[in-house]
């Protein structure tokens, strides 16, 4: 899970019927479900290669007769398919047609399989929640909310957004939870002609498995989740085990530093805390958008460079801002006027609303005991902040992880993943029992796993391709980007 704002163009189209069934007069069969169309697949706008179509199914599955969305889906075929890998993407607001429009490789797969990928439903051209992008930005937090004055203006500010955003959006605004994505991918399997699909899932894209494997486990022929959710834990648990992992990241940064002449800053605890003292007295200049470093941005940028990890990078950020340098990136920010925003989608599937300030307090104390350094996880807070004042429904709130698929899934995880914490995966593994093969590598990457070299692609092609389950405890590893030793 990487909370982020996207902004996704996508493309184009096929048909589908709604799933609902008839009365059968009293002594007759009832009727069988009518099976959807077959996808209408043609060339994708700006993907050489790939084909794209669209998907009909129910706005709301509680309605399934009545109104309708579509879903885009993309297609590799292969040369010669021995079969379907369908990708579920992460997020909340990656796009899966865009991922496949963009590149023609997965993990070397897309020479013997088809890849089929789509936009879950809120995201990309899969009826996206769309808003205002400076209203967006204006909820961004720079700083924590430990004050009522500070959450309730932040609630105030998110429910403007929410009723912007509801006007741009759509009836969709109220249903964009993961259960009811996993009927639209089941009506997406029905409608690609698979009897059962394998799937490969990241990150956030690993609760839409979840979800598919609870209710149509029968059409599962076998599911890699890559950096596990867990949707059982609640607020608490959510944000001080993203804490902790996060910690842990730190930690390993830390002791690549300290024995590779590469990194830019010899102690980089020490160095982080001096910035932090400076950003929150307000001398630590102005970020490459014009507004003040606070201790948060300064976190939230750190812990971003963690995901790759991007040591070298996260050296060089704490050095120039430890010695008064501005830092300065490549990136673009130029934005629309409207952006395709994501990130709430995860309030639908998960219950987060702070009651008072004195609930944000307790959860960083916590976060703050199990995370001495660091002290929280931006990108779990600010998935929990998105959700303050937000209105929509938590249609779909935690549970416990159930599976109904023959094959058990393999929950693949970096040891030190701070984007979705190994905690998660632990616990979801605990959840499924049997049904599940956790295997945790030594790595420090959120990235997927089928484009590592060496034994991490190896261990999820062998299970996509043959179902071949790996040890639990590998002792291979991968190399992070620009560093020649490891902790």
């Amino acid at each position: 899970m990487h909370i982020r704002t996207t902004l996704a163009l996508l493309t184009p189209l096929v048909v589908v019927a709604a799933c609902g069934t008839t009365a059968a007069p009293a002594g007759q069969p009832a009727k069988p479900k009518p099976s959807p169309p077959a996808a209408a697949w043609r060339p994708c706008a700006g993907g050489e290669g790939a084909e794209c179509a669209r998907v009909k199914v129910p706005l709301d599955w509680e309605r399934p007769a009545g109104a309708q969305i579509e879903i885009a889906i993309a297609r590799r075929k292969a040369p010669k398919s021995e079969g379907t890998i369908v990708y579920l993407p992460g997020g909340p607001g990656q796009s899966g047609v865009e991922t496949l429009k963009a590149s023609k490789e997965f993990g070397g797969l897309e020479k013997r399989y088809d890849i089929v990928s789509l936009d879950p439903r809120g995201v990309g051209e899969s009826s996206p929640l769309t808003c205002p992008s400076d209203q967006v930005m204006a909820v961004d937090p720079q700083r924590v909310p430990t004050s009522d004055a500070r959450l309730a203006a932040l609630k105030e500010s998110s429910a403007r957004l929410a009723e912007a955003c509801r006007k741009l959006t759509g009836p969709v605004f109220d249903h964009l939870d993961s259960a009811g994505a996993a009927k639209d991918f089941d009506l997406v399997r029905q409608a690609i002609g698979a009897d059962k699909v394998t799937v490969y899932s990241h990150s956030y894209g690993t609760l839409l498995a979840q979800e598919y494997a609870a209710r149509f486990g029968s059409r599962l022929r076998g599911a890699v989740l890559d950096g596990v959710m867990d949707h059982s834990i609640d607020r608490r648990t959510f944000t001080v085990s993203a804490a902790k992992a996060l910690e842990e990241s730190f930690g390993q940064f830390a002791q690549w530093c300290a024995k590779d002449k590469e990194c830019a800053v010899a102690d980089p605890a020490a160095a982080y805390r001096r910035v932090l003292a400076k950003a929150e007295r307000g001398k630590l200049g102005e970020d490459e958008a014009g507004r003040p470093w606070t201790p948060y941005t300064v976190t939230a940028t750190i812990d971003a460079m963690l995901f790759t990890p991007s040591w070298p990078a996260a050296g060089m950020f704490l050095n120039a801002l430890d010695k008064g340098k501005p830092w300065k990136t490549d990136a673009d920010d130029t934005m629309p006027k409207r952006l395709n925003y994501a990130d709430p989608i995860l309030c639908q599937d998960y219950a987060m609303a702070y009651r008072d300030a004195a609930a944000v307090k307790a959860d960083l104390a916590a976060a703050a005991a199990v995370a001495p350094t660091m002290r929280y996880s931006p990108n779990a807070l600010k998935a929990v902040l998105a959700c303050q004042g937000w209105p929509a429904p938590v249609k779909n709130p935690q549970r416990p992880a159930v599976s109904k698929a023959v094959t058990p899934l393999l929950l693949l995880q970096s040891r030190y993943d701070n984007a979705t914490p190994p905690a998660w995966a632990e616990n979801v593994a605990r959840q499924l029992g049997d049904r599940a093969r956790l295997t945790v590598l030594p790595d420090w990457t959120h990235a997927m796993k089928l484009y590592n070299r060496g034994c991490q692609a190896d261990y999820a092609a062998g299970y996509l391709t043959s179902l071949t389950l790996p040890p639990a405890t590998p002792r291979c590893t991968s190399t992070p980007p620009g560093v020649t030793t490891t902790p």
